[in-house]
């Protein structure tokens, strides 16, 4: 749910969107990503948590997993804005670059394991 919503600030302009999406129930919002391209434009789009099994799945990824020519892992997001009796459908599509801005956890060990020799000696 984080991840949604986070994904869903970066790409759809909050401020100037109407209706607000933050006073629209998250059931008429969806957040999936291109999990598998298809030809002729049948691409397949999952949920984020969407793990591929089977031969149905063929081809598809995990979130996360698709990487560019460079390495970076990049994304294709959907957003879907279900229509109801006020609002049409509406969906938009952005190409996303996902960054991990943890640090390196084996750094920080080393500095750790560092810490408590000095605190030995």
């Amino acid at each position: 749910m984080i991840l949604k919503n986070l994904l869903k600030n970066a790409i759809v302009d909050t401020e100037n969107s109407y209706p607000d999406l933050d006073e629209m129930d998250n059931k008429y919002i969806k957040v999936k990503y291109l999990a598998r391209e298809g030809l002729f434009g049948n691409n397949t789009y999952a949920d984020l948590d969407y793990i591929p099994s089977g031969i149905a799945s063929a081809g598809a990824h995990k979130f996360g997993e698709n990487t560019d020519a460079n390495g970076n892992s990049t994304e294709t997001i959907r957003i879907s804005l279900t229509g109801n009796s006020r609002y049409k459908d509406a969906s938009v599509e952005k190409k996303v670059v996902l960054k991990d801005i943890r640090e390196d956890a084996s750094f920080l060990h080393f500095r750790m394991k560092q810490k408590l020799l000095i605190q030995m000696i």
